[in-house]
């Protein structure tokens, strides 16, 4: 254009000049262009992260954070200065910091996936709060990692509510374990312990417990276990069983099984418990009946 309306004649050279000035201000405006969209999508991330409820933050390729969002100061009531880098520990709880820290640098280093549960502090609540924290690698065209983004997730009301189902649960297991294996005293120096469903290991270690611990308690020297509404199906019960009897006649005590049916019977043979030499009977009425008419007297058991 500036060749057309030009009162001299533009030689090769300036033309060449002027192409190279024209490219030049092309750059210019394109790079500024670049950078008004960078700069635009950059306030869109910043006011998108600023809007969500979790703490956000992304790091460097060596795990250095450079970046969180507003919720982050608002929690930690942190400032910038404080949080950068790994100013992070900052609010992490004492207890937290250094299985955080190794989690982290294992992370970074291998460019995996990052996945842990902590505590931060809060300086406006004076409180720490349970966070769940979860982070991804940025890679290049290259596959290598340029950045991480992470977000921490408040999972205190979780936490709390799995601890009260942790006390429950205890709670739970004392009083069926205090349910479901009585020692009930019947007759002077004889006790009762009544087997209802599996005869599982940990539940026979703890019958087997309170049945020597009763019967030392009571001085009792017999032990009637009742299996009426056990469930026995396989050789570990019948293993059980037996080391039950055992323990018993080691303190002193005679072991009689009751609530021996038909099926039970042949279940017990078939598993190959052998009761030579065991007093058994049919029901826990017959076995009482026995021991009366042998001489037991009618009454409680010394306690």
């Amino acid at each position: 254009v500036m060749a057309i309306f030009s009162r001299h004649t533009l030689t090769e050279v300036t033309l060449q000049a002027m192409a190279s000035v024209a490219d030049g201000i092309a750059v210019g405006i394109e790079r500024r262009q670049a950078e008004m969209e960078l700069q635009a999508s950059e306030q869109r991330y910043r006011a998108l992260t600023d809007a969500m409820p979790q703490l956000v933050w992304a790091s460097d390729e060596r795990g250095a954070h450079f970046y969180y969002n507003r919720r982050w100061y608002d929690y930690t009531g942190l400032t910038e200065q404080e949080s950068l880098g790994f100013g992070f520990t900052n609010a992490l709880h004492p207890d937290d910091k250094e299985r955080t820290l190794a989690a982290w640098e294992r992370a970074w280093r291998a460019g995996e996936g990052y996945e842990i549960e902590y505590r931060f502090y809060s300086r406006p609540l004076e409180q720490y709060r349970w966070f769940l924290a979860r982070a991804v690698p940025v890679r290049d065209e290259a596959g290598l990692v340029t950045q991480w983004v992470g977000t921490c997730t408040d999972i205190e009301e979780q936490k709390q509510m799995e601890a009260q189902l942790a006390l429950l649960n205890e709670e739970r297991e004392r009083m069926f374990e205090e349910v479901s294996t009585p020692v009930v005293p019947v007759l002077e120096g004889v006790l009762v312990l009544p087997l209802i469903g599996s005869l599982d290991t940990v539940r026979m270690e703890r019958a087997t417990k309170a049945a020597l611990d009763e019967v030392r308690r009571t001085c009792a020297h017999v032990c009637i276990i009742d299996i009426t509404g056990a469930r026995i199906i396989d050789t570990h019960a019948v293993a059980n069983l037996s080391n039950l009897m055992r323990a018993l006649k080691l303190v002193g005590a005679e072991g009689i099984v009751t609530g021996i049916g038909v099926h039970a019977a042949q279940t017990l043979v078939g598993l190959g418990l052998d009761l030579q030499g065991m007093r058994t009977h049919r029901t826990l009425a017959q076995a009482i009946a026995a021991l009366i008419k042998n001489g037991h007297p009618v009454g409680r058991g010394r306690g």
